[in-house]
């Protein structure tokens, strides 16, 4: 009986650390789409102070007009 609730425990740990490695996998990914979208307000922000309208911007940057908007709100 102990040694299928020690078994069961090992299986628990090792899915705490698969789950554990996910979330550090999954906060990585987090964080490159956090600096993509921030590049990309960047770069629209940056083609709007040249005169670029938002259709323009949306084309270029295969953005939605309202995700443009958006961006220069």
């Amino acid at each position: 009986f102990y040694s299928v609730i020690e078994a069961r425990d090992t299986q628990v740990m090792k899915l705490n650390e698969m789950l554990s490695e996910k979330n550090a996998q999954l906060s990585e990914k987090a964080a490159q789409l956090s600096e993509a979208n921030a590049l990309i307000a960047s770069m629209v922000k940056s083609m709007a102070g040249k005169g670029m309208s938002a259709e323009e911007i949306a084309m270029l940057t295969g953005k939605t007009i309202d995700d443009v908007n958006a961006l220069l709100a």
